[in-house]
């Protein structure tokens, strides 16, 4: 075997070992999948696996993060493979394509993570839905009759009792077997939200009823859409780890030390809590409780979610209600405002609750916020006159 050769064999597994160093690396910032709060050495902490850097894993105060897993996880296979592949080719078959193909396969099979735990109870969306592919077909003629159907998903966590789907935006005497409102519900607890078992949520269909076109023109085609907007009730429900501290300022050895937290997930609702501040008082603690609009539709009055979007004025807009609060197994607190006019997407409560122990203790703060919310869709339509023969 002449030096030449010996070079090669000796340069292509370091080639290999630094080619694979970015892949492992690039493991280290995956999606983060579980991120949790806990308290250490007196600190509210946030834990979780090393993940991508995000709103949460920047409201760090002076190193409260705990931080486990094993970053490198992929680089000892990957090690592996260029082990194996430089035995291949002192074998006497020179491959670097094999090499690189077996690194490549390696790291992508480190990359499936054993035991990841998704945290279902997140993000921001509600209802959503579009028309049914052929439901109508986008070109409909004179004389034609077709179903036009709603596909709808309840992506989020909330169950819907009544919601209404109402259309507009088409020339009722041309397209005119069209219903102007029709119901839907998401009533099921275990098929028709987002849920531990389920995390895709609902999902149903609706009939809004038919084209039965109408078009008289002989020459020309009329493009028109037609929009569909879902009017309904959602909660959010919000429940985090809080240190409750009658006496915050006092030194001493206590297990938590109160303190804001950022919550910036979502909590399976288009309405989320983003952040909440403690704030201690004599014999009581209060929670500044702030949240916004963080889906792609529009907040209403939960009392307004029976009436048509056209018969509502600005006042129906953007309104919160604080309808449960509890602190840990004391009895509900109350908030101020209950009712919560949002500005610009944003808003808060106050939330305070009576304390008994003298201690600092962990406790939980669970909220539900109702209300109204609207989710639109639309389709194009050509509609033309029906062919007609010489």
């Amino acid at each position: 075997m002449n030096k030449k050769k010996v070079l090669e064999y000796a340069i292509l597994p370091v080639i290999l070992l630094v080619m694979s160093i970015p892949f492992a690396v690039a493991d280290m910032f995956a999606e983060e999948e579980s991120v949790g709060i806990k308290y250490v050495n007196s600190g509210l902490m946030e834990t979780g696996d090393f993940g991508k850097i995000t709103p949460l894993s920047l409201t760090f105060e002076e190193s409260d993060a705990v931080i486990k897993g094993n970053y490198l996880n992929s680089l000892p296979v990957a090690l592996f493979v260029v082990t194996g592949a430089a035995i291949i080719v002192s074998a006497g078959i020179s491959s670097l394509i094999l090499g690189l193909t077996l690194l490549t396969f390696a790291v992508g099979c480190a990359r499936i993570e054993e035991g990841a735990v998704v945290d279902w109870h997140s993000g921001f969306k509600g209802v959503e839905m579009n028309f049914m592919e052929g439901a109508p077909p986008r070109v409909v003629y004179d004389n034609d009759s077709h179903d036009v159907m709603l596909e709808a998903w309840n992506k989020g966590t909330s169950l819907i009792d009544h919601g209404t789907i109402y259309l507009s935006g088409y020339d009722s005497g041309i397209l005119t077997a069209l219903r102007n409102s029709t119901s839907f519900n998401f009533t099921d607890a275990d098929a028709d939200r987002k849920s531990e078992y389920n995390p895709e949520g609902g999902y149903t269909t609706v009939n809004v009823g038919k084209t039965n076109v109408t078009y008289n023109f002989t020459t020309g085609a009329l493009n028109t859409k037609i929009k569909a907007t879902a009017v309904y009730p959602y909660t959010t429900e919000f429940s985090t780890d809080v240190c409750v501290d009658r006496n915050p300022y006092t030194p001493g050895d206590k297990v938590c030390e109160m303190a804001g937290k950022a919550t910036p997930g979502g909590q399976g609702a288009p309405v989320a809590v983003t952040n909440i501040e403690p704030q201690a008082m004599k014999d009581k603690v209060r929670f500044k409780i702030t949240f916004r609009n963080a889906g792609n539709g529009e907040v209403i009055d939960k009392a307004k979610t029976g009436t048509n979007p056209s018969a509502l004025n600005p006042n129906d807009y953007d309104y919160v209600n604080i309808s449960e609060s509890k602190l840990g197994g004391t009895s509900g607190g109350s908030c101020q405002p209950t009712n919560v006019k949002l500005v610009n997407g944003q808003g808060f409560t106050f939330c305070t609750f009576d304390v008994s122990n003298a201690d600092a203790y962990i406790t939980r703060l669970d909220l539900k916020l109702k209300y109204g919310y609207i989710s639109t869709t639309e389709i194009g339509l050509e509609v033309r006159s029906s062919p007609r023969s010489s």
